[in-house]
């Protein structure tokens, strides 16, 4: 479900903006980042998924940022949230293939705490 970090070039650049501007805000921001910083993949494929999920987990274990689903597309999400990480993969590794770009990037925001 997750890439290496040693596959993923200038990861720690990726997740410093991921973490720490505010414009990175959902799913499309963390391909938009990967696209920049590693390379351009393929929208459909597994390998972009499992870039995009290994980011996802590294900027969530960040205390200042907490997921959130007000703005999802799945209305299930919005009553009942998943409550640790493997619910939260659980979930994206659920719905990713069932919506569009558009509707994969507002599975999940990043809310900051700061």
């Amino acid at each position: 479900m997750f890439e290496k970090i040693e596959n993923i070039k200038n990861y720690d650049k990726i997740l410093s903006i991921a973490i720490n501007n505010d414009y990175c805000e959902h799913i499309e921001d963390i391909i938009a980042l990967l696209e920049k910083y590693d390379k351009k993949r393929e929208r459909q494929s597994v390998e972009l998924k499992m870039c995009v999920f290994t980011v996802i987990r590294d900027v969530l274990k960040d205390p200042k940022i907490k997921p959130w689903y007000e703005c999802s597309f799945v209305e299930e999400i919005k009553i009942n949230p998943p409550k640790n990480e493997k619910g939260i993969f659980d979930y994206l590794n659920k719905y990713w293939y069932k919506f569009d770009e558009i509707g994969r990037a507002y599975l999940l925001f990043f809310k900051r705490m700061d």
